[in-house]
């Protein structure tokens, strides 16, 4: 004979329920979890940017060649125009100014007087006049400047040839002349100097 269950119906069928929300409540947890696993997985990973450095760096590489660009191009037209004065002025002229080499002799007679000067070349009866005896050994295709000033004494003249010297525009600085003289009512030592460009 079978047993006979007394249980109510409404107890069984609550504990029916109950069982079912379980499982359910259950799989729904499962369910979540196998979601947000890889989310949070992927969510402490650091991303990667390489993409987007490697962008950036090609953008800020094709600007900085822009720039160079630029600054090659505008310094070619500077150099261009340099090229057409330089041209002009040879064209022109055909020989070097000298005035700053003159000036920058004046500059070093320190208590004397340059009376005089005299630029060109040995081939030049004056220069080689004022070359002096120096003339048979220097070379024929040689550049002088002959200077002529006047100084209270004779010791002042080697301090004057020892700073022509220093300025290092010379080959050679050499006194070919000097002599008793009177200037501006008083007497004087005149000199020459004779200076080898090249």
């Amino acid at each position: 004979m079978k047993p006979i269950d007394l249980t109510p119906r409404t107890y069984i069928t609550r504990g029916r329920a109950r069982f079912a929300l379980r499982c359910w409540a259950l799989a729904a947890g499962l369910c979540a979890i196998a979601a947000t696993l890889p989310i949070s997985i992927e969510s402490t990973r650091r991303g990667d940017h390489t993409a987007e450095i490697a962008r950036e760096q090609i953008e800020q590489s094709q600007l900085r060649q822009q720039q160079n660009k630029a600054s090659a191009t505008a310094i070619s037209n500077k150099l261009t125009q340099v090229e057409r004065e330089l041209q002009a002025q040879a064209h022109l002229t055909q020989r070097p100014d000298w005035s700053d080499l003159i000036a920058r002799v004046a500059a070093q007679f320190d208590g004397q007087v340059m009376v005089g000067f005299r630029l060109g070349p040995l081939t030049d009866p004056r220069v080689r006049e004022g070359v002096g005896p120096t003339a048979a050994s220097a070379p024929a295709d040689s550049v002088w400047l002959i200077l002529g000033g006047v100084a209270e004494t004779n010791s002042e003249v080697p301090g004057l040839i020892l700073r022509l010297e220093s300025l290092g525009l010379f080959d050679k600085v050499v006194m070919t002349k000097t002599e008793r003289t009177s200037f501006a009512g008083a007497a004087r030592t005149g000199f020459v100097l004779a200076c080898r460009v090249q």
